[in-house]
């Protein structure tokens, strides 16, 4: 009767030693994962840890198949088999993948140039931004690595920027269902818009000058900036904030300025006086002048267009 192959995997059952007239047999006769050349871990750190069964020697022994070799500082892998990946191997030290700056693991951009961006660099792998992290509700990210970003993810159901009638200011979406989105919502006026952003005049305004990000998303950086050229940081002037002048000369005036984004007026652009604020409503003016909504910090119709000023 010829041997069988009791668990199904293409190996016969035989006896050990093996010989040159009875070639590699079964492994394990009962499982059909372990078999001659079957993929099994070494135990070995990095790359090492790759191995293959060899059953020549008795059932079930895992050979290396893969041996120590230079690190190479930017695959992801521990090439050398010291426990030590890319840039955090001391091998790596001088190479010019790990001379840089340290990665920020959220903010999409290859802080240290290595190649890899956020949670596809290896710096980030104990990242909880990259391990399954807190979810952000607001800023756009998958932070805990489960598909789902911001208010799509049920991690953020009783979130106020997530609860249903509430305007969240920085995800696109309409949230309250007043065909307005985000900043052009009057919910959201003088609330943040995300990581230096603010909402005042129905528009994105950017609030952090100094972090070499467009973070109103106008193309423009920091003092580069309307919003930014008139703080002190990057040499602006004085703006009146009530007068409907643009004291300074820079295309805008009063609320709609920069350098009055913490002005008490501004921050209350909702709150003050009576009417119907951020209402649609006509300048008077020549179009594209002539579209506004009312404004009840100067109580006029104030028109959307900066250049208007």
């Amino acid at each position: 009767m010829p041997p069988l192959d009791g668990d199904a995997d293409g190996w016969v059952i035989c006896d050990y030693p093996v010989s040159p007239a009875r070639p590699a047999c079964d492994c394990q006769p009962t499982e059909p994962t372990i078999y001659p050349g079957a993929p099994c871990n070494t135990g070995l750190p990095g790359v090492c840890s790759t191995g293959s069964y060899d059953c020549s020697s008795g059932p079930g022994s895992c050979s290396q198949t893969i041996f120590p070799s230079p690190e190479i500082c930017n695959d992801g892998l521990d090439n050398d088999c010291d426990g030590s990946v890319d840039c955090g191997d001391a091998d790596c030290s001088a190479d010019p993948s790990c001379v840089g700056g340290v990665e920020d693991c959220g903010n999409g951009i290859d802080d240290d140039g290595d190649g890899f961006i956020d949670c596809a660099d290896p710096d980030c792998a104990l990242s909880p931004l990259c391990t399954g992290g807190i979810e952000n509700c607001t800023n756009g990210i998958d932070d805990d690595l489960d598909g789902l970003t911001d208010c799509a993810d049920p991690d953020c159901n009783l979130d106020p920027a997530c609860i249903s009638g509430s305007e969240n200011c920085s995800d696109g979406v309409d949230n309250d269902g007043d065909g307005l989105i985000d900043c052009a919502d009057p919910d959201c006026q003088a609330v943040s818009c995300g990581t230096g952003c603010i909402c005042l005049g129905y528009v994105k305004q950017e609030t952090d000058c100094t972090n070499g990000i467009d973070d109103d998303g106008d193309g423009l950086t920091d003092c580069a900036d309307p919003m930014c050229a008139e703080k002190p940081i990057c040499g602006g002037g004085n703006e009146v904030c009530n007068n409907g002048v643009d004291d300074d000369g820079d295309g805008y005036a009063d609320c709609y300025d920069g350098a009055c984004e913490t002005d008490p007026r501004c921050l209350s652009w909702l709150a003050l006086g009576t009417g119907n604020p951020g209402a649609l409503c006509n300048t008077g003016a020549a179009s594209p002048c002539a579209s506004g909504r009312e404004s009840q910090v100067s109580f006029t119709c104030k028109p959307m267009t900066f250049s208007c000023y």
